[in-house]
């Protein structure tokens, strides 16, 4: 039997450190678009919830920047990051 590619989720600067942790693990059965992948994980915790939910993120999907409404397939890796400011 068949399973599903796994999806890995990195996250990166102070939304890692608001997360307490660097990476996630799903198995996705189907494409979905970033957007839901986002409120899928923000579900599994309230602190999850609050770190995904109260700031903007930027995207990257196999590393290359994409918007909140790609779709990430079943076995991509995915990054989410806080927006870069210049110093």
């Amino acid at each position: 039997m068949n399973q599903a590619p796994v999806t890995e989720v990195l996250f990166f600067a102070s939304l890692r450190e608001a997360m307490q942790i660097g990476n996630l693990k799903l198995t996705l059965t189907k494409p979905v678009e970033v957007k839901d992948l986002i409120l899928m994980i923000a579900g599994q915790s309230a602190l999850f919830a609050a770190a995904l939910t109260e700031r903007e993120l930027l995207v990257a999907i196999n590393e290359q920047l994409a918007s909140q409404q790609s779709m990430v397939q079943p076995g991509d890796t995915i990054a989410l990051f806080p927006p870069v400011t210049g110093g």
